[in-house]
């Protein structure tokens, strides 16, 4: 999945856009916590993936993994306007407002508050995150 969207929250729900709905398919989805303020939005098929991976592993880090992963994660169903309902929980968590960003990530979406992605990308942060990967590719 690539490319991004930009979406209104109404009442806890946010439009899943069209763009993304043909690549997770009709079936329930996994919301959960994601890095740098936003949620990770998976694919049952990719969920699952994710988490045998992580419970192959059984070092310490492993765990802290799999902890942060799979707290507050939830499996959420399409409405019939394709709208998917967020906990007030996992809201609260990356401080979702009235506005939301997808950003099509490959194998998953990323959910963020609109303010909070144009507050981390006016941080510059985005930079120092991605320059050693990008290093590497040179």
């Amino acid at each position: 999945m690539e490319g991004t969207a930009e979406c209104v929250v109404d009442g806890g729900r946010v439009r899943l856009p069209a763009r993304f709905r043909a690549e997770v398919g009709s079936g329930p989805l996994v919301v959960g916590k994601g890095l740098n303020s936003c949620l990770f939005v998976y694919s049952i098929d990719e969920y699952s993936r994710i988490h045998a991976a992580i419970a192959a592993s059984v070092s310490r880090d492993a765990r802290a993994v799999r902890r942060f992963v799979e707290s507050g994660a939830i499996q959420v169903s399409l409405d019939t306007r394709c709208r998917l309902s967020i906990s007030p929980h996992l809201m609260q968590y990356v401080g979702i407002g009235d506005r939301v960003i997808w950003i099509g990530q490959g194998s998953y979406l990323e959910l963020w508050d609109k303010g909070q992605l144009d507050a981390w990308v006016a941080s510059g942060k985005r930079h120092s995150t991605i320059a050693g990967p990008l290093a590497a590719i040179e």
